[in-house]
């Protein structure tokens, strides 16, 4: 999805992004279920923007599958500040802050000062300035840094940046600026802006404000993120699809008979010529290929009870459609 959305097929990428909105709608996060329809495509641009810029974000494993995506999701969207994409910190951004105070507080390198009721910091040891640099002139000293990516597991953020090189370039702040007391915002941003993924190429909008704001053709689901009835039958089919072909035959005798009711073990078994013990292999309540399938599905899509619901019955409407029907008198 990451490379459609970057990619030069512009229709590719703009499918990428329905579908990412769709994720982001169904991960029933509280600011999704509440959000306008602008403050919606906010969020998912703020999503897509992350997902882009740094590849980190869509490296990790644990987002490999769709409710790792959707946890990482109500992640990203905690951490978003301020009212407009511009002002919001991502997850690279809340990491430097938290280890940007750990290395002013604990390094014995830098002291404290209050400078008005903000909590500043400076080299220790060395003469203080009251005024120094400008800050964006400041910034614009700052030689870049190598952003480090590298995590310690697969399902972590990289570190961004090294923590020699986090301190050297703070002390480097502090040397170009005359010493003068700095906020931790300040440092954090200043450090942030030298950074390789802070400096990449912009992203421009995947879609345009009429796309983002309005649902489109694939988008007409209640704003609750609730499955178009077009997508519960596309998972509908595509789970069927993906059963072995003795599972799907075992499910059509259990659970497409309804007339009379699911069939039970012994007479699946006897239909398909194999053992009841073989029969609850493929279709017991507990432990069949059917039932573990159908739970991968639920926690994968993150199916509430009613699109489960609904889902189920597209199954067994497809499995009554199956053309093959075995010849149960010769069965029996």
């Amino acid at each position: 999805m990451v490379e459609a959305l970057v990619g030069d097929d512009r229709a590719t990428a703009e499918a990428a992004y329905v579908e990412l909105q769709r994720r982001v709608r169904r991960s029933r996060h509280p600011r999704v279920l509440r959000a306008t329809p602008a403050e919606l495509a906010e969020l998912v641009q703020e999503v897509a923007l992350l997902l882009t810029r740094e590849p980190a974000a869509a490296a990790v494993e644990s987002i490999h599958t769709w409710s790792g995506l959707t946890t990482a999701i109500h992640r990203w969207i905690d951490q978003c500040r301020g009212e407009s994409i511009e002002d919001r910190a991502n997850a690279y951004h809340e990491h430097l802050w938290k280890k940007t105070g750990a290395v002013l507080l604990h390094s014995g390198r830098f002291t404290t000062f209050k400078v008005g009721s903000v909590l500043c910091y400076a080299l220790a040891h060395r003469p203080v300035a009251a005024q120094g640099l400008a800050s964006e002139a400041l910034k614009s000293l700052l030689p870049p840094l190598a952003a480090r990516l590298h995590a310690a597991r697969a399902d972590q953020l990289g570190e961004v940046v090294a923590h020699d090189d986090l301190v050297a370039q703070l002390e480097r702040i502090f040397t170009l600026g005359a010493n003068t007391p700095r906020s931790r915002a300040f440092l954090v941003d200043a450090v942030f802006a030298s950074l390789a993924i802070a400096r990449g190429p912009a992203v421009e909008p995947l879609a345009d404000e009429e796309t983002a704001s309005a649902p489109t053709h694939a988008e007409h689901a209640d704003p609750t993120g609730a499955l178009a009835d077009r997508d519960a039958t596309r998972l509908a089919q595509l789970f069927v699809d993906a059963l072995p072909p003795r599972t799907r035959t075992a499910a059509r005798l259990r659970f497409a008979n309804l007339d009379d009711g699911p069939r039970s073990l012994e007479e699946v078994g006897r239909h398909l010529g194999v053992s009841r013990g073989t029969a609850e292999n493929e279709v017991g309540d507990a432990r069949g290929r059917f039932g573990a399938a159908w739970r991968e599905l639920v926690a994968r899509e993150d199916l509430s009870d009613d699109e489960q619901v609904r889902i189920l019955t597209r199954v067994v409407e497809i499995l009554r459609a199956d053309a093959f029907v075995p010849n149960e008198e010769a069965s029996s």
